[in-house]
């Protein structure tokens, strides 16, 4: 554990470090450690980043007037730098979050969980379990891709994460698009990604804590940050929402990414057309 006291300072802000995960091999324990940091400062959106590859540590920075909540992180691989989080609710596992917005609970079918997923990409709903900056929307980069992914989600594709190829400067990232689906559906889009040269990693229902298909999806400066097939985010996410957790558990996960870095005029075309989709639909 690193001393509480560790401060930087970024763009004339002055942070403490309050969380720190030795390292972060998987998707979903940096959900976990957004998740906690999150808990602990519900008003606050936290800046995070990952220093180096995989084995590297995931560190969460606050400002140092920060006034924290309290959350448990007890029996859980995460250093908290800051003595009075250490008791309470931890996010990830009570019923705090289903507090932000009702859809989740009630969802009972896939069809639900993806009109509630295309609404909170559509910035009409203000919560979704799997982003932990949920309530400030999708991420700016995925603007050129909600229509899209909308549409995807609408049709029975229930989308949990997704980026587009660019090449900028030290960055570079592959096209890539995670969802969950049924067995139907699954073969449809597998077939499809694989006849135009696409990588398919998919994890069949009840299998994704045993399967791990890392696949690096976004670089910088040569360094690989994430990685596509790491399955069993969204299931740890949807804990809190046992309707919805039983949906999942029937699903096929699958990956889809175009294995070349920045190109971005493969893989949406391809899943409009597989998705049966409005050919104007606008991506970029």
């Amino acid at each position: 554990m690193c001393d509480r006291d560790t401060i930087r300072t970024v763009d004339g802000r002055t942070e403490r470090l309050l969380l720190e995960m030795p390292a972060a091999p998987h998707a979903r324990d940096a959900a976990l450690i957004m998740q906690t940091a999150a808990a602990a400062y519900p008003m606050l959106k936290l800046s995070a980043f990952v220093k180096g590859g995989p084995d590297a540590p995931l560190q969460v920075w606050v400002p140092v007037d920060a006034e924290p909540a309290e959350v448990d992180v007890s029996n859980r691989n995460v250093s908290v730098h800051e003595p009075t989080v250490s008791s309470g609710t931890w996010a990830g596992g009570q019923s705090a979050d289903v507090r932000h917005d009702q859809a989740w609970v009630d969802a009972t079918t896939l069809h639900d969980l993806g009109e509630a997923t295309a609404r909170w990409l559509e910035r009409t709903l203000a919560y979704h379990p799997v982003s932990p900056y949920s309530e400030d929307g999708p991420d700016p980069e995925t603007d050129g891709l909600i229509e899209l992914l909308a549409a995807a989600n609408r049709q029975g594709f229930v989308t949990t994460w997704s980026q587009p190829g660019v090449k900028k400067g030290r960055l570079s990232q592959r096209a890539h698009v995670s969802g969950v689906c049924s067995e139907e559906m699954f073969v449809r889009l597998r077939d499809a990604a694989e006849a135009n040269d696409l990588i398919v990693l998919a994890c069949a229902p009840g299998q994704w804590h045993t399967t791990d298909l890392s696949y690096p999806v976004t670089q910088v400066s040569a360094t690989n940050q994430t990685w596509a097939g790491r399955f069993g985010q969204v299931h740890d996410e949807f804990a809190p929402y046992p309707a919805a957790s039983r949906i999942l558990a029937a699903c096929w996960e699958i990956d889809i990414v175009d294995p070349r870095w920045g190109r971005n005029n493969r893989l949406w075309p391809v899943l409009i057309d597989t998705l049966n989709l409005n050919a104007d639909l606008r991506w970029e």
